[in-house]
């Protein structure tokens, strides 16, 4: 019981900083991500003991992330508010496949049983490190992917009982929708100033 509150008292801290990240991200604040290196460090160790490997991988891939985020909020292309990209139809479709591809080869290499919990983990975690590139590039789409890639994730931190997880993953939901509004207005701002 000790190891369950635990766990629970550093999901909640995690959570929390989620929260700080996800809200600075759509104010393009590069102090988003230092929230997100701590948050996803804490994440890394209670999905590792949550048996979760790939949520845990993907985590571990955020704290670098986060570091490469920085940078390029800070002293890359993309250090200026509102220099927000967007891509082609094309490119999306090839983004979407490759994705879908990625998660078959990882669900096959694995050797686990498909349309299981770790199948859905497996989407999660690939979706998630193509978007967060995507977020350190500023690429407005990347919001309409976290819609998704949240909605998912809180069916599969329910099935886990991560509760604070879920209401994480709600509030990105909320966020992903807001970021976007957020991104769209400052990025047709900047490109008719």
């Amino acid at each position: 019981m000790l190891e369950l509150l635990s766990i629970s008292w550093l999901e909640a801290v995690a959570a929390l900083l989620g929260v700080v990240y996800i809200f600075a991200v759509s104010q393009e604040w590069p102090i988003a991500w230092p929230a997100a290196f701590v948050s996803t460090a804490i994440y890394t160790y209670v999905f590792w003991d949550s048996t979760l490997w790939y949520s845990a991988g993907l985590n571990f891939y955020y704290m670098a992330m986060a570091i490469y985020g920085y940078w390029q909020w800070t002293h890359g292309s993309k250090a200026r508010v509102g220099n927000i990209s967007n891509r082609s139809h094309y490119w999306h479709f090839i983004y979407i496949i490759s994705g879908i591809v990625s998660v078959c080869i990882l669900v096959l290499a694995s050797g686990k049983v498909w349309f299981a919990w770790s199948t859905l983990d497996a989407f999660i975690m690939v979706f998630s490190v193509m978007t967060t590139v995507l977020v350190a590039h500023k690429h407005l789409s990347n919001w309409l992917y976290w819609i998704g890639i949240n909605a998912l994730a809180m069916v599969l931190y329910w099935q886990y009982a991560l509760w604070f997880t879920v209401g994480l993953y709600m509030v990105y939901l909320g966020f992903s929708i807001f970021g976007w509004l957020q991104w769209r207005r400052r990025a047709q701002t900047f490109y008719t100033n």
